[in-house]
Parts: C-alpha cells; structure tokens; sequence
C-alpha cells in the first residue's frame, strides 16, 4: 500500500529557507548601510583667520571633505556679529540681515574651499548690501575683553548616494584671551544623524 512522504520535514525545509533568506537580507541591508556611512562625503569647517582690525567683523572659514567621496550641491551660509560677555549670538537672524554665502557644485575629498565671512546690512530698504563697521563702542568692548566675536552658520550638502547632509558650526573668540566658548556657541554645533 503507498504511504505519501511526510511533509513536515518540507515544511521544516521550506521555514528554514525562508528564516536564513530573512538573516542574509538584514546582513545585506547592515552591510550597505555601513559602507554608505564609510564611503560618503563629511564636511568639516574650521575658521582659519579672524581679521578684527579691518573696518568690518571678518573672518575667513575653510570647508572640506574628509570624507572619501565627492560632496555634491554644498551651500553655506554665515554670520559674524560682536556679542557682550554672558549674551548669546543670535542664531535665529532676522530674513532681512545679509549672510555671507558660498556655494560649488563639487567637493573632492581633502580640498578645502575657503570663503571670508563679513558682517554686512542692508542699504536702507533696498537691495544692495555693504560692510557693516564696528562702531567704536565694539571696538572698545572688544580690546577690552567684555565682548567676543561669533561666527556660525549651516552648511548644506549632498553625497553620492544623493542623501541631503547638514551641519551647524560655531566659532568664537574673545580677544585677550584666545578662543572663549559660550554654551549656547557649542551647542548650536551639530551634525545630521544620517
């Protein structure tokens, strides 16, 4: 007489595949992920160089890509302003305050793309744009350390895999003294988690 197969141990087979199909995939998918994170463009700025003894709050900031590959559609936008010891910059500026803006199409890795950041305002209700000066009360506060200078900002960007990026950045410096870091200062320095 015939006795069909067991089909439990089919069954075994088939949820066994299915279980070391579903391990494979998520390995895959951690794997490309890593590499995604270890192959992409990461943008680093640093200020090279203040310039307070010029007529306008000055400073010149590099961006590069430390990363290992290119950095695509970077744009940055800056700020630099005179803050009284104890006060924070103001990081949600006004539409209306001129930045100091760069943009390239294409960041190689380590080649540094240096842009001057100036404080600027506008000419009465026009459009046009001039240096803002210090004003002798900045100058004083400055030379005599009861002020410092900030200088922040965002900077966006795409990586190769088009993933937009963004990171805040942040410098100050009190004269007398070399480089003074209000909380609010570090703070506002960030990464996106992508």
């Amino acid at each position: 007489m015939y006795k069909p197969p067991d089909s439990t141990l089919a069954l075994w087979g088939v949820l066994l595949g299915i279980a070391v199909a579903f391990i494979y995939f998520m390995q895959w998918r951690a794997m490309d992920q890593a590499m995604r994170i270890d192959e992409r463009a990461w943008i680093t700025i640093i200020q090279k160089e203040k310039a307070v003894t010029v007529s306008a709050p000055t400073a010149t900031l590099q961006i590069t890509n430390t990363g290992k590959t290119p950095a695509l559609e970077i744009s940055a936008k800056a700020f630099i302003e005179v803050v009284p010891l104890g006060t924070d910059p103001h990081f949600d500026r006004d539409p209306g305050v001129p930045a100091s803006v760069t943009s390239t199409g294409v960041l190689i890795p380590n080649y540094p793309h240096e842009f001057e950041v100036v404080r600027r305002r506008r000419v009465g209700s026009s459009f046009l744009v001039e240096e803002d000066s210090f004003t002798t009360d900045e100058a004083t506060s400055l030379k005599a350390g009861k002020s410092y200078m900030a200088t922040y900002g965002t900077a966006v960007y795409q990586d190769i895999f088009h993933q937009p990026h963004w990171i805040h950045f942040c410098f100050s410096e009190i004269l007398p003294a070399g480089t003074y870091a209000p909380p609010s200062c570090a703070e506002y320095n960030a990464v996106d988690e992508k």
